[in-house]
């Protein structure tokens, strides 16, 4: 059985569908044109030429939103005289009551119709659906028990069609909806690459049937009424505040520039903390990380920094202290800066209360600034969330700021873009100020 999603628009918009579409995503996918669907039907006699029988499911979102529908049996049968169809339709309204009687009397068209007033309660058999095993860490429920938790197909990839949709085919009935929602790059146009290995990455991210039960609320966030995994998450975000114009993921980033931050607050309670996180600007999918620990680590916050970076999932991370603001247009500041240096580590200016900024520029004209003690300082970080170029944040020395950069994957200061625009603005004077010996800098540098 083929699975044609016509288009992911839908008349209702229920926050557990396991399609995500409705208001949440309706275009993260193109619909599916008459065009391209008889495009899709002319691979269709090599694929069922051994077999006298073809289901369609036409489906969407919701397919009798669609004017044209009957237009797309009609192509089928040129194709596939003995094809049956099939329509999965909420039947909420009495226009497509009147479409389906006719389906059923001129062609037979069977259909999952069943009237779903506005706030029904969440299916369970749905509740997993935004729980991505990939982020969660939690056991696939379903699968032959076989294979490694977390990538064995569920039952629905058994039981149900291929799916079908503008973009190309998955060997799951949702997977055109999951492809295009995380923007996978996972589905194909060609048969013959419905591969299992395809199938097994898509069941990593798809998150259905992941019981809830087994996710903490550290690995999640509550959206919408449920708990929803970081990455669904960062991914429902970037397609909600556009409603039906939706944009999908690389398009999005294309255009905006935007990637995702995980901007980390490490705090021991100050009075301060509440205008800190108020100067922090977010777009969707970013995520704000305030880390205060019960007994503060008392190494000048660089434990709590570390659990930031060890739990931040956006694309990028940013630093800012309890008693720091940043500028009014940070996030604007910082999406111009990643969208000019694509996977580059950045390094803005700060600034004291006494109008000092930081870093100092080289004595050399035309060279960036000295990675030194007393020169860089955490603020001024914007880097890739590469874990493996990231440093860890050392718990036993003052100067944790400068090995932290002087020890990443990065290294020397060349391999960092320097801006000039002043990202955040310090609460505190700077309290160890680097002096020089004999007219030479007293503190470790790198070439």
């Amino acid at each position: 059985m083929f699975e044609v999603h016509l288009t992911y628009g839908c008349n209702l918009d229920c926050a557990y569908c396991n399609r995500g579409v409705g208001l949440t995503a309706a275009k993260h996918t193109p619909d599916m044109t008459l065009e391209k669907y008889k495009e899709w039907l002319a691979e269709l006699p090599g694929v069922i030429k051994r077999k006298r029988h073809l289901k369609i499911l036409f489906t969407g979102g919701e397919p009798t939103l669609v004017p044209n529908l009957e237009d797309y049996m009609k192509a089928t049968l040129e194709v596939a005289p003995f094809a049956r169809f099939g329509i999965a339709t909420n039947e909420y309204t009495q226009a497509s009551r009147d479409k389906l009687k006719y389906f059923f009397d001129k062609y037979g068209v069977l259909n999952s119709g069943s009237a779903k007033p506005e706030g029904q309660p969440m299916y369970e058999f749905t509740k997993g659906m935004f729980l991505s095993p990939l982020d969660t860490g939690a056991p696939r429920k379903g699968g032959d028990g076989k294979h490694f938790p977390n990538t064995e197909p569920c039952p629905w990839s058994v039981r149900c069609g291929i799916s079908v949709d503008s973009l190309g085919m998955t060997s799951c009935a949702m997977g055109g909806a999951v492809d295009g929602i995380l923007d996978l790059g996972l589905r194909t146009k060609k048969f013959h690459e419905l591969s299992d290995a395809r199938l097994r990455e898509l069941c990593k991210h798809c998150g259905a049937w992941t019981d809830p039960a087994d996710v903490s609320e550290e690995k999640t966030v509550l959206w919408r009424g449920q708990r929803v995994s970081r990455e669904w998450h960062a991914a429902l975000m970037r397609l909600e505040p556009y409603g039906k114009d939706a944009l999908p993921f690389a398009e999005l980033k294309r255009r905006e520039g935007a990637a995702t931050i995980s901007f980390i607050v490490p705090t021991v309670g100050r009075s301060t903390l509440a205008a800190t996180v108020a100067s922090i600007k977010r777009l969707p999918g970013d995520e704000l990380l305030v880390i205060q620990h019960e007994k503060p680590s008392g190494n000048w916050g660089n434990d709590e920094r570390q659990e930031g970076q060890d739990r931040a999932s956006c694309e990028y991370v940013a630093f800012l202290d309890d008693d720091d603001i940043y500028v009014s247009d940070h996030r604007k500041i910082m999406a111009a800066a990643i969208s000019a240096n694509p996977g580059k580590p950045v390094v803005f200016q700060i600034q004291y209360p006494d109008g000092r900024t930081l870093p100092r520029p080289s004595n050399i004209l035309g060279r960036p600034p000295m990675i030194k003690n007393g020169n860089v300082s955490s603020q001024m970080f914007l880097f890739p969330n590469d874990k493996k170029m990231l440093s860890r944040w050392d718990g036993h020395h003052r100067w944790a700021d400068f090995h932290y950069i002087a020890r990443s994957g990065w290294g020397h200061r060349a391999n960092f873009v320097w801006r000039d625009e002043i990202i955040a603005l310090l609460g505190h004077e700077d309290l160890y100020r680097y002096t020089t010996y004999r007219g030479r800098p007293r503190t470790e540098t790198l070439p």
